[in-house]
């Protein structure tokens, strides 16, 4: 039986994403939406026909002490994927787990990018004390024990809020908590979103391309543990 030919699907974007870093991308920018959407694997997501919240990365999402309070479960399946030119395959690196929650929410809190919608986490018990300091100001165990987001084992994560809040886990399906890997941002810096060197937990993962250039071209993640909204496999976007 012959292999089926992939699957190509063109898209074009007016223009490019800053950046494919999730703490920059703001709300209405459609580009950058949609493929940090494609590279990454949020804590929870949006039903488009219900509006309702989904298990994403969190696959079991538990209020306690009346809605102040979150555990998260997180699913273990899910991999921090890479295109390796020396061997053109996509190769998993290591596994998604709670420690890259707590550093991407650390790091949320602490950002002060203008278009970063940071505020929305100030109901995260800590986050506004850690966005207003100065950097260096605050040690790595005050921030632990001040900060409201804990790791408890690798698949095990609580949020403690500063006031319950029914509404926190549509707040898990926003980019900005989008977790991250600490190693790959402390080994390159600012240019870690950068299309040759950034890490994928989604349903697809890029082939190297300059940061400038304009097209970029996603293949499907073949670690993809979750069902896959139809059968594209490479996806060509021009800006």
């Amino acid at each position: 039986t012959p292999t089926p030919a992939p699957q190509i699907a063109r898209i074009s974007y007016p223009v490019a994403p800053a950046s494919l870093d999730p703490a920059r991308i703001g709300p209405l920018e459609s580009a950058g939406n949609d493929l940090i959407g494609a590279l990454f694997m949020p804590l929870a997501s949006i039903a488009g026909d219900t509006g309702a919240i989904m298990p994403a990365l969190a696959r079991e999402i538990q209020a306690g002490d009346g809605g102040q309070r979150w555990t998260l479960s997180l699913r273990d399946d899910v991999f921090w994927m890479k295109f390796n030119p020396n061997t053109s395959q996509i190769e998993a690196l290591r596994a998604v787990t709670a420690d890259d929650v707590v550093f991407a929410a650390r790091r949320a809190c602490q950002s002060n990018l203008a278009q970063s919608p940071v505020r929305a986490l100030f109901i995260i018990q800590g986050c506004i004390e850690l966005n207003e300091a100065a950097p260096g100001s605050l040690t790595d165990e005050r921030i632990a024990s001040m900060f409201g987001v804990r790791y408890l084992n690798p698949t095990i994560i609580e949020f403690t809020l500063t006031a319950p809040a029914a509404y926190f886990p549509s707040i898990l399906t926003m980019p900005i908590l989008t977790p991250l890997p600490a190693e790959l941002l402390e080994s390159e810096g600012e240019t870690w979103a950068a299309p040759d060197k950034i890490w994928a937990s989604g349903p697809f993962v890029p082939l190297p391309a300059a940061s400038d250039a304009e097209e970029l071209t996603l293949v499907a993640n073949p670690n993809w543990s979750l069902e896959r909204a139809g059968n594209v496999s490479i996806v060509q976007i021009s800006f």
